[in-house]
């Protein structure tokens, strides 16, 4: 956090609110395997998982670091750096991040009023403590109610990834729809298996009320790369 020379009192009061002021950053990489996140050679003490949340960042540029963890073939834990690299991080944002090895990292940001920032943050689950310079971050992996299963996810995206037409991976959507219990995290995944963005709206309008988190729903709005999309799917939000 940026420091500045001040009275006592205006210190006292900036660090009554420099929790306002911090950010949370939610990161994925593009094969959605198991990773860790480093905020300036920090992490926190959970283990693994595939979407790791980071809260309290304070303003400024901050070193990033996403580690990869899988396990060979010899049964031993792997561990490979997909990303490494400063990000500039703007006061009270929630960060959307993709990690791509070949790409680089893409994040999209979303203001969160000041009043809203603690709340947003640690709605999804419990945090673990994690050092960033003076200042306290904390990181956490989603948690979500009880959703589809990890096996029976993949089965139904191979079901629909071996369909060759998008109209008919949709037609294939449409049909297993019904009994889906899914977290917003899956519903992302489904989208992006889809390449025109008329079809990733239509998933996402067709999965809404088969999701059992949708307090993070809208965070679905950074798939989007039109803006006439990103009304669309805004506008359709805010009819439910």
């Amino acid at each position: 956090m940026r420091h500045l020379i001040m009275t006592l009192a205006v210190a006292a009061a900036m660090r009554a609110t420099a929790g306002c002021e911090n950010s949370t950053m939610e990161v994925h990489t593009s094969l959605r395997r198991p990773i860790k996140v480093y905020v300036d050679g920090h992490t926190g003490t959970n283990p693994p998982t595939v979407g790791v949340i980071v809260n309290n960042i304070p303003p400024g540029m901050h070193q990033l670091q996403v580690v990869e963890v899988g396990v060979n073939r010899y049964g031993q834990e792997t561990h490979s750096t997909v990303y490494k690299g400063n990000i500039d991080v703007r006061p009270s944002v929630y960060m959307d991040a993709r990690v791509d090895e070949y790409r680089g990292i893409s994040i999209h940001d979303t203001h969160v009023p000041c009043d809203q920032t603690a709340s947003a943050a640690t709605a999804i689950g419990t945090t673990t403590d994690t050092q960033s310079g003076s200042d306290q971050a904390t990181t956490q992996a989603p948690v979500v109610p009880d959703h589809m299963s990890d096996a029976d996810f993949k089965k139904l995206v191979t079901t629909i990834t071996a369909t060759k037409y998008e109209s008919k991976k949709l037609d294939t959507l449409k049909a297993t729809s019904a009994d889906l219990r899914l977290a917003t995290d899956q519903v992302r995944q489904l989208m992006n298996l889809f390449s025109f963005e008329s079809n990733k709206l239509e998933v996402a309008k067709l999965l809404y009320d088969h999701t059992v988190d949708k307090e993070n729903y809208s965070k679905l709005a950074a798939g989007f790369n039109f803006q006439a999309n990103k009304d669309a799917f805004d506008k359709f939000l805010s009819g439910k």
